[in-house]
């Protein structure tokens, strides 16, 4: 009400020289910097791009601090800059990009995610040379220190015995599955005794194809895992076995909460085809988790 009765109250500054949008951002307000992002607010528009003392504008505060919320919120409004320059002569995409860690970074962090935003939305670099740019990089995350490649071989000792749980136990469930399919087996004095009593069944088909798919992704992802915890193999190796099995592991979790839907709407559909679809409607809630952040950058938009 005050910022709407007295607008120019809304440019004052700190020793820093922060306006209230600063302190905001810093202070992860999102209710305020909404406020300030309206755009039944126009008469705020002109304190979107102020600049601190150090250069900095609310957008590379947000960047810096790799928020994705309060940086999806400005973003989202088409008069905040894109590309100036703070006093170090770096863009809000420089920043993205410093922030980027080296290596055993998701493309969906949120440093990442940033980065590539701004990359299609076009907005521009700072005035260093590449070579420049590299420099500082490796200097800001340690590169050229002598214990680096020691950290790397850690962290990567300690995700791949983690992840490569997972990919056993997929692998273990799905491998049980093919042998204890849902509807159970035909008896033997039976015409074609032994086989499942559902074959025939589109949803029966289904399930058998997702399950493999599930085994064979798990199977290869642990594959991967014990190539990438392999002191035989170089560093670059490792990594490379690292992420191919990271993404095996995605495709097989998505995979088996298929089979897993498949296999109760098989079973259950005949007798109570209402909690067959309920249950089928609610197992997608697995890879909805496990693929969250890409939601969050689908609804990246600038008006």
């Amino acid at each position: 009400m005050f910022v709407e009765k007295c607008p120019r109250s809304a440019g004052l500054r700190d020793n820093n020289g922060r306006a209230f949008l600063h302190v905001a951002v810093e202070k992860n307000k999102v209710n305020t910097v909404c406020y300030a992002c309206s755009w039944r607010r126009p008469l705020l528009a002109w304190i979107l791009n102020m600049q601190d003392r150090k250069g900095n504008t609310a957008l590379h505060l947000a960047v810096k601090d790799g928020n994705v919320v309060m940086f999806r919120v400005l973003f989202g409004n088409k008069h905040v800059n894109l590309s100036l320059t703070n006093a170090e002569g770096r863009t809000p995409r420089d920043i993205a990009q410093y922030n980027i860690r080296p290596s055993f970074h998701d493309v969906s962090d949120p440093e990442d995610s940033i980065h590539k935003v701004l990359k299609l939305a076009r907005a521009a670099r700072g005035v260093s040379r590449q070579d420049h740019f590299d420099e500082n990089y490796d200097n800001v995350h340690g590169l050229k220190s002598d214990d680096y490649e020691t950290k790397e071989l850690e962290m990567l000792k300690d995700s791949t015995q983690s992840q490569s749980i997972g990919s056993v136990l997929i692998a273990t469930v799905t491998f049980g599955a093919m042998f204890a399919l849902p509807g159970g087996y035909r008896a033997d004095d039976h015409d074609h005794g032994g086989t499942p009593t559902l074959a025939g069944t589109y949803a029966f088909h289904a399930f058998m194809v997702a399950n493999t798919l599930a085994f064979i992704g798990s199977t290869i992802a642990t594959l991967g895992f014990i190539f990438a915890g392999s002191a035989k193999f170089s560093l670059v190796r490792r990594k490379r076995h690292f992420r191919g099995a990271t993404a095996y592991l995605g495709h097989s979790i998505m995979a088996l909460t298929i089979a897993f839907a498949l296999s109760v709407y098989t079973v259950l559909s005949p007798v109570a085809q209402k909690t067959a679809i309920l249950i089928s409607v609610m197992s997608p809630s697995v890879v909805l988790y496990y693929y969250g952040d890409f939601w969050v950058k689908a609804a990246y938009g600038r008006n």
